[in-house]
């Protein structure tokens, strides 16, 4: 599920967040961006997940594409306009894709407003912003963004991508998924090593597949160049599904550590280059060595990773 609050800013705010005062010369020095009480229309505290905070912040990518991270505060003031909530401080700690440096307007367009988003997928944030000419621009605008200020809203995949935020990428999926609890029982210890040994095989590809993989690669890891077939798997780039997806072009053999951190895309290959490309979480980790170095290709250029696949699966990597 994927929500979307929304505000489209007044002059007022506008002026606030670039540290001026309002329209006649009061206000304008809090430098935040007002938002409205919570309510059956505008459900913050619901949204936020806040509870009975009254200050709560939330961590946002500071730039698209970027796993760089900024807080962002809103606080809910009881005492303000019957318990207003604001965004804090947008003029010194502005967010950085509100600033000019991403196109966020420097001049107030009252025929054409800007709008900030603040967008929630699953436990995550991220926010956005556009004009009022470019939501009219997009289909799947939902119409209660473009006739209230302010709210919050139940949106699609589709949509927050127009805006720039891709909400299906890996890694978060991956943070976000619930780990299950099971019940340790002795008894069972004697199928553990089955179980144990089910798992890497499965884990290391598809009898036939992993075969055709390995000698594809020449049973090296065409990252690392690891030879010990023990911890070599037999990666799909696209994910499996069904045998149409056990071809060599859609497979790369990976050494285990390094599958993972594909599968949860922390680490792509472009597909215009074949170079690797890993996520700023593990930038300053052992595996920085292999930023931008070529991967091994096999011999056979009919058994190279297709390119579709490649693109399919970097694009879906948090870089």
């Amino acid at each position: 599920m994927q929500s979307l609050m929304w505000r489209r800013l007044t002059l007022t705010e506008f002026r606030a967040m670039n540290g001026k005062a309002a329209p006649g010369g009061g206000g304008g020095g809090a430098m935040h961006i007002s938002l409205g009480k919570d309510g059956a229309q505008f459900p913050i505290k619901r949204f936020l997940e806040s509870g009975n905070s009254t200050t709560w912040s939330v961590e946002t990518p500071a730039f698209k594409g970027n796993a760089q991270n900024t807080e962002l505060t809103f606080a809910g003031n009881p005492n303000r306009r019957g318990g207003e909530w604001l965004i804090r401080d947008q003029f010194t700690h502005r967010h950085p894709i509100w600033s000019g440096a991403n196109g966020f307007p420097k001049v107030y367009d009252p025929q054409d407003p800007p709008y900030i988003f603040v967008a929630k997928v699953g436990k995550r944030f991220a926010v956005s912003w556009a004009t009022e000419a470019s939501l009219r621009a997009i289909p799947t605008t939902p119409a209660r963004i473009l006739t209230a200020a302010k709210g919050v809203v139940d949106v699609s995949a589709n949509f927050l991508e127009r805006l720039g935020i891709v909400p299906a990428k890996v890694a978060d999926e991956f943070d976000c998924a619930p780990t299950p609890e099971l019940d340790f029982d002795p008894a069972s210890l004697a199928d553990a090593r089955k179980r144990v040994f089910a798992s890497i095989h499965q884990r290391q590809g598809q009898g036939a597949f992993r075969r055709k993989v390995l000698l594809a690669y020449n049973k090296q890891c065409a990252l690392t160049g690891s030879d010990v077939s023990y911890t070599l798997d037999a990666a799909h780039i696209v994910p499996y599904k069904g045998k149409k997806t056990n071809t060599v072009s859609n497979g790369i053999l990976l050494r285990t550590d390094v599958h993972n951190l594909f599968d949860i895309g922390l680490i792509g290959i472009d597909p215009d280059t074949y170079r690797v490309r890993i996520g700023g979480e593990i930038g300053k980790s052992l595996y920085a060595e292999l930023d931008n170095k070529k991967i091994a290709l096999p011999i056979d250029q009919k058994k190279w990773p297709a390119k579709a696949y490649l693109a399919f699966h970097f694009d879906r990597c948090r870089f």
